[in-house]
């Protein structure tokens, strides 16, 4: 093996870290009520999220899987249920990200740098072969497609997602004539 094949592995491996990490600062910052009622989802009952998701995945995945190795027009189908599934698998688990990266920080952190601080641990988590690969990203995604499938049950109190009123500052002609 010489090094330009080692350097392709290791740049696809970081690569694929990146582009996960930017998926959920991207879902934080698109979904931030969403991502907050994740992040109390995984705090309230995290085995429970994983069983559901569990039950949503694997009849998702066989059925994903079985259309895309079928060929013809539904291969495209089944190759768009299992990107789908990925992708609700990373928006629920953003909340899983966000509540790392809360318990990292103490005081009051913007919250995208504690989304990008628990995903750049949660990620690196996933780079151990074998583990990281077939255990730890997967448990993670399929977490994640159970928390969003029953989000409807969580409540939070809005605290941080509220907009900030704007202070009306004073003209010059205002401070001149004070």
């Amino acid at each position: 093996m010489i090094m330009a094949d080692i350097f392709r592995i290791v740049f696809i491996v970081l690569g694929a870290w990146l582009a996960i990490l930017a998926y959920w600062l991207m879902f934080e910052a698109l979904f931030p009520r969403l991502v907050a009622k994740s992040c109390k989802a995984y705090e309230v009952r995290p085995l429970r999220n994983i069983l559901v998701g569990a039950a949503v995945a694997i009849p998702g995945v066989l059925l994903g899987l079985g259309l895309a190795s079928n060929g013809g027009p539904l291969q495209l189908v089944g190759v768009v249920i299992l990107m789908v599934l990925v992708l609700v698998g990373l928006l629920g688990s953003t909340g899983l990200v966000r509540l790392m990266g809360t318990r990292f920080v103490e005081g009051n952190g913007a919250v995208w740098s504690r989304t990008l601080r628990g995903g750049s641990v949660l990620g690196a988590t996933f780079l151990l072969p074998l583990i990281g690969w077939f255990i730890v990203l997967p448990l993670a995604l399929v977490s994640g497609l159970g928390v969003v499938c029953t989000l409807k049950r969580i409540t939070i109190q809005q605290t941080e997602t509220a907009p900030a009123t704007p202070t009306p500052v004073a003209s010059d002609a205002e401070v001149m004539s004070a």
